[in-house]
């Protein structure tokens, strides 16, 4: 879980509707600082949770009872020990990220709740309330911009790796890795594992990879590209493959689909020397030079799936 922590402020729904009742804590602050704040954490794909000075961490869909005005710190104001146990309780010590855009005095509590190794502060420096909003407007326009790749499928015991370059817009748009109806990645799988899978559920289609032992992911984690050809990628930043590879020792090759993907994975990251790579044909739909037929791809890849090609 990658989560964002947002400021609540002062002002609230309750100031113009007085008779509201209890509201969702996601309806309740009105302030600009902390509406541009939930855009941000919406523009990079992260759980919002609202640090409220009276409640503590809220998810915005927890219900506060009425209104309210709590400075922070105050006698009345949430403690360190408090936080943690909330943390705890919602499983926010679990995050892998924590982004913080508070202010400063709630960045020494935070280093008690959270490992400062997982905390980004994409708001220091900022001079101001000005200055802090337009900061937050270029951050939420530029990854408006970014395409961010999907969660890799895992066995529990994978003996190799295939990787994409980045998942193509029909993908990302279903979040289904290979969702394109022309690609011929399914059409493959489904030849080597003698399953017939081009009609099957996307879940039953993955199962069926994993029992293979065969997992899958990206070299870019995130990227600038306008549609879905690898020749538009720019200003790439690449998913942790070293680590997978230190968690699965056994992992022994890895087989990437097309040209940018093998070319990536060669300037981003180290393999190490146990670990054999092979370029495969790519699977997508889109033509180019020198594509080859489905039955010319399937021959290539079957080297590799059957561990035939080193």
């Amino acid at each position: 879980m990658h989560i964002t922590l947002l400021p609540c402020g002062k002002k609230k729904r309750w100031d113009v509707e007085p008779e509201a009742g209890a509201l969702p804590a996601g309806e309740v602050y009105t302030g600009t600082l902390h509406q541009k704040c939930r855009k941000w954490a919406e523009a990079a794909g992260t759980t919002p949770v609202i640090l409220s000075a009276r409640y503590g961490f809220l998810f915005i869909g927890e219900s506060i009872p009425g209104n309210y005005d709590q400075p922070f710190p105050s006698d009345r104001a949430v403690t360190v020990e408090q936080l943690i146990r909330q943390a705890e309780a919602m499983q926010l010590d679990c995050a892998e990220e924590v982004h913080v855009l508070l202010g400063k005095k709630f960045h020494p509590y935070l280093r008690e709740v959270f490992p400062v190794d997982r905390m980004t502060f994409p708001l220091e420096g900022g001079r101001g309330i000005g200055d802090i909003l337009q900061t937050l407007e270029v951050q939420i326009e530029t990854m408006l911009k970014r395409k961010q790749s999907m969660k890799p499928i895992l066995p529990s015991n994978p003996s190799m790796l295939i990787v994409g370059s980045m998942p193509g817009e029909k993908s990302l748009e279903h979040q289904k890795y290979y969702a394109h109806p022309r690609n011929h990645f399914w059409p493959i799988i489904s030849a080597w594992t003698g399953e017939p899978l081009m009609e099957e559920a996307y879940e039953r289609k993955i199962r069926v990879l994993q029992e293979h032992g065969a997992a899958l992911w990206d070299v870019i984690q995130s990227c600038e590209r306008s549609g879905s050809l690898d020749a538009a990628i720019k200003n790439e930043e690449v998913n942790d493959i070293e680590h997978l590879l230190q968690r699965f020792p056994g992992l022994r090759r890895i087989g990437c689909n097309g040209g940018k993907a093998y070319s990536l994975l060669r300037k981003h990251i180290h393999i190490p020397d146990h670990v054999d790579i092979m370029q495969l044909p790519s699977t997508s739909p889109i033509p180019g030079k020198n594509v080859k037929s489905f039955d010319e791809k399937l021959a290539v890849w079957l080297q590799f799936l059957t561990n035939r090609g080193f």
